[in-house]
């Protein structure tokens, strides 16, 4: 019997050309991804791009032709305050359009803070909140009341910390957008090999392959040592990122 893996979240239209906002979490490992807007219409969706890091996907609707969709507008999360009301919105285990008030608790908070303890090159100042936040709020906008625009993208609930909810900062968001939007990807995340580890020094290293994305297709594996990109001698993952940033995208390149 073959079993199928599901999974809910929530997600915020950004473009009238039907790009959606979601977490990476909420989309990773699907296949099969339909999107169900507020006023009930259903659409497949495909991922355009993906930082398991920050943990923010772009999505694509696939739309009838000429089919245009009204979009959120984005604010300004490097100007939010402590004690701000805002509104997270999703469809928290399985409540459709649902909206919890509350206020913005704290701003900068560490990735340690909201529980992140095993990425230490993770660079995210989160917003808390204490809009409730259950299972499928992930990937919703966090929104200011007094403008109605997106000031964060909800990702993270702490475990023994019941009321208390975190949002990626959507200036954040906006760093790293264009690229997630159009960029090439292989679906590995890639490190330097550390000095202490003694061999393969000035070389990349796979620390961790994503499954069903292009490296693990490809027959990537953890602990994998990089010398090669389309000839291209690599020493460090920033000559992994570059050359993978040039490819062109669904083309297929050589790595040894």
């Amino acid at each position: 019997m073959k079993q199928f893996e599901e999974s809910q979240g929530s997600g915020v239209l950004f473009d009238s050309e039907g790009l959606i906002l979601t977490n990476a979490h909420v989309v990773e490992r699907m296949k099969n991804i339909v999107i169900t807007l507020a006023d009930g219409r259903q659409y497949s969706a495909e991922i355009k791009g993906s930082d398991e890091q920050i943990d923010i996907a772009v999505l694509k609707i696939n739309p009838e032709e000429g089919e245009r969709f009204a979009q959120a507008e984005f604010g300004n999360s490097d100007k939010i305050e402590v004690g701000q009301v805002v509104v997270a919105l999703g469809s928290p285990c399985s409540l459709d359009q649902t909206a919890t008030m509350g206020i913005v608790s704290g701003i900068g908070r560490s990735p340690a803070d909201v529980g992140i303890f095993d990425d230490k090159d993770l660079n995210v100042d989160y917003i808390q909140t204490d809009a409730s936040m259950n299972l499928g709020s992930s990937g919703g906008p966090l929104v200011d009341v007094e403008s109605g625009c997106v000031i964060g993208i909800n990702t993270r609930i702490r475990v023994h910390m019941e009321g208390t909810g975190f949002a990626i900062p959507i200036n954040k968001v906006k760093e790293i957008l264009p690229d997630l939007s159009i960029r090439s990807y292989i679906g590995a995340f890639i490190d330097n090999v550390k000095p202490q580890e003694n061999w393969f020094i000035n070389r990349a290293i796979v620390s961790k392959v994503y499954r069903d994305l292009p490296a693990a297709v490809g027959g990537l594996m953890k602990n994998d040592i990089i010398l090669k990109i389309g000839g291209e001698e690599i020493k460090s993952n920033e000559d992994v990122c570059r050359c993978v940033d040039r490819a062109a995208i669904e083309t297929k390149v050589k790595l040894i």
